[in-house]
């Protein structure tokens, strides 16, 4: 395998990529205005799969945890205090869920790698109110000039003797696997296969877009479901790593569904009325099988949209995207002037729109000029 053959190249985009935060500020997100108790942040942890595709580390939420449990996400969570970066309140996250070290000596001494900071995203909403940034970083051998002859070796990370060190907390994940990027980038203006000469099919087996509301914002909801089972595709050293769901999990939170059946798939969560299969993908799964299945959803579908179209249009996308678009952090900016995500407890009307109370919208405390901008942007 070579470059010419691995999407390394699209990597640059990534690099490359300047976002645009709340009043089309191109230096400060609004994450440092608001208060440490509403920061997390959340670590896309990319690395190259054996095929030479970008592919990315997700998790499965324990069902013991409060908010999100059995849900598909990235490692991460809040920020410990103010002077916690964005970049190292995600690196500890990864640590306390999957095992990732945090010590970058550590990794270099250990294992010879080491994981570079590519970039970040503009923050997201998340449904508890919480800014959500993104932290964009990829898995690499420590390299030299003398030691490594191009940039294939110094990515391929297929043979890294990592088993041993990923742990999962049972208080905190219950499985870890990797998707790829790819599968989410909307083929308009970039034939992958074409580029890379990676003639590689899609691993999701349904996938499902529909452009619905949130409290009276734009919202776009995205579904990619993927086989548990996956070890053609998966790198080993995360394939080997002990699945800590159980069958009761699966039945629940995280169905078997029947890929040739009528697509009736049992869901928890609110947008089940619209969780309906709208195109598959089916061809390498005999009939009336049933299977286990990851559903990468919601939030974390939609932050991943968002990166693979950066990664494989490059500034295509984000010059051409419509202002401020890219992220929440025009909603989150209004919503904070408004006396929203602010220190302590939520307020009432948080605490409503959590519960989904139907008698209040953003338009509730965001004055209506502010709300007709931001519908807008959100399209």
């Amino acid at each position: 395998m070579t470059n010419s053959t691995t999407e390394i190249a699209f990597l640059q985009n990534i690099k490359n990529y300047e976002p645009l935060y709340f009043n089309s500020n191109v230096k400060t997100s609004i994450y440092h205005k608001l208060p440490v108790s509403r920061r997390s942040s959340v670590l896309i942890l990319l690395f190259l799969g054996k095929f030479g595709e970008i592919r990315v580390v997700l998790t499965r939420r324990s069902r013991s945890l409060n908010a999100f449990s059995g849900q598909i996400s990235f490692p991460g969570g809040k920020a410990e205090n103010g002077l916690e970066s964005e970049w190292r309140t995600a690196r500890r996250e990864a640590f306390e869920e999957i095992g990732l070290s945090s010590n970058d000596s550590y990794l270099l001494n250990k294992f010879n790698i080491k994981i570079e900071n590519l970039n970040y995203l503009p923050c997201f909403l998340s449904r508890t109110f919480l800014a959500v940034r993104p932290c964009i970083g990829i898995i690499k051998n420590n390299t030299t000039a003398n030691s490594i002859p191009n940039l294939f070796d110094e990515y391929n990370v297929s043979s890294l003797n990592f088993t041993d060190h990923l742990k999962l907390n049972p208080g905190e994940s219950s499985s870890v696997f990797s998707i790829p990027l790819r599968d989410l980038y909307d083929n308009k203006l970039t034939d992958i296969n074409q580029l890379t000469k990676i003639n590689k099919q899609n691993e999701f087996i349904k996938k499902r877009f529909i452009k619905t509301k949130w409290s009276g914002i734009n919202w776009n909801y995205r579904s990619y479901v993927y086989p548990v089972s996956n070890s053609y595709n998966e790198i080993e050293w995360l394939d080997q790593i002990e699945n800590l769901s159980s069958d009761e999990e699966f039945s629940d939170n995280i169905p078997m569904v029947n890929v040739n059946g009528n697509n009736n798939i049992k869901q928890t969560h609110e947008n089940n009325k619209i969780h309906n299969s709208l195109s598959n993908n089916t061809d390498n799964i005999a009939q009336n099988d049933t299977i286990k299945i990851n559903d990468v959803w919601g939030l974390t579908a939609n932050i991943l949209y968002e990166l693979a179209q950066i990664t494989y249009d490059g500034s295509n996308y984000w010059e051409n995207k419509k202002k401020n678009s890219i992220g929440e952090e025009e909603l989150i900016y209004y919503l904070f002037k408004n006396n929203q995500i602010q220190p302590g407890k939520r307020s009432s009307y948080e605490t409503k729109m959590i519960r989904n109370d139907r008698n209040v919208t953003f338009n509730t405390v965001i004055p209506n000029n502010e709300f007709n901008y931001l519908k807008s942007i959100y399209t």
